[in-house]
């Protein structure tokens, strides 16, 4: 992975993800797919060479900070 995208090239990949809700579903996130902006972006960090970088059940993106201070 190339990780040397302008901001520009970044938001255009992100863009195209879908990730549209469903505003009758009682889950969070609404849809499965929302989940894949998140996994993108974990396989980026992580390449990055944040190793602790995870996603959640909920599609919430971590990482432990406490280590880049």
């Amino acid at each position: 992975m190339n990780i040397n995208h302008t901001v520009t090239e970044r938001f255009i990949k992100y863009a195209k993800i879908d990730t549209q809700s469903d505003p009758t579903s009682p889950t969070c996130p609404s849809t499965e797919k929302q989940k894949d902006l998140g996994k993108v972006l974990v396989a980026e960090l992580l390449e990055m060479g944040i190793n602790d970088a995870h996603m959640d059940e909920n599609g919430y993106v971590w990482n432990n900070t406490k280590q880049y201070n």
